[in-house]
């Protein structure tokens, strides 16, 4: 496993973005059709501090605006929108952090008996499921020092039905000298055009969770990425523009 130490989250993304770029890489077509340089091993990024700024790099192409739009799948939970031919998402992080789903899954088709997405009779956006970060909340209150907050994002019965199950599966949270620490980990992870957004919507949930404890003081976040990789022909545009960077 490859480590990043960085003090902001911009650092890190340019950081994580040359290390690909620069490095030996799997040359891989994903099971999508697309290609992707993945690094050879797992990625794993340490922020010291993921609540200061800057937390978008100059070369992402999302800006300050767009990160706040994306925090909120993370953190604000709802039923998802059926549209035309499909959803709007497939899932979002929100709700399975907030609002996990329960009871048997279920494929929901279009008309034209196309799956457009799998959802469950609890849970899952209508706010009857298992709101895991009452259950971490609680565990920190009730004892410091736990190391049981944590956090599953990956429902085994439903989504391995799904065309796109859940990147990020697993986050841990500690109280370690007064300071809360958080761990992510991505069982595959667009290290260009989606850590970014990424990991300022998980400082989001980190602070969500800060802010709920007496005392505790906003630590490090940490991110491990399984498959790190970079959409490097899909996003041709965008890595021209951390490419100018290292010069």
């Amino acid at each position: 496993m490859h480590t990043i130490i960085a003090d902001n989250i911009a650092t890190a993304h340019e950081a994580v973005i040359k290390l690909i770029m620069t490095n030996d890489c799997n040359d891989i077509v994903t099971e999508d059709g697309e290609l992707i340089f993945e690094y050879s091993e797992p990625i794993n990024i340490h922020i010291n501090h993921p609540d200061i700024p800057p937390f978008s790099s100059p070369s992402f192409k999302f800006g300050a605006k767009a990160l706040e739009v994306y925090a909120q799948q993370v953190v604000i939970p709802r039923p998802l929108v059926d549209k035309e031919g499909k959803p709007d998402f497939s899932y979002l992080y929100s709700n399975l952090i907030f609002d996990y789903p329960e009871g048997t899954p279920f494929k929901v088709y279009d008309k034209n008996k196309k799956l457009m997405r799998v959802d469950w009779p609890y849970g899952n956006g209508k706010c009857d499921g298992t709101n895991q970060i009452e259950y971490v909340v609680r565990k920190l209150t009730e004892n410091p020092t736990t190391r049981r907050a944590v956090v599953s994002l990956f429902e085994p019965n439903g989504h391995p039905m799904m065309n796109e199950p859940p990147c990020l599966n697993h986050l841990a949270f500690m109280i370690r000298d007064n300071h809360l620490n958080m761990h992510a980990l991505f069982r595959s992870n667009d290290m260009m055009s989606a850590w970014g957004s990424n990991a300022y919507a998980l400082a989001m949930l980190q602070k969500m969770v800060v802010d709920r404890l007496d005392g505790v003081e906003f630590g490090w976040m940490e991110t491990t990425s399984l498959s790190a990789h970079i959409y490097w022909k899909r996003d041709a545009e965008e890595l021209k523009e951390f490419k100018k960077m290292w010069h």
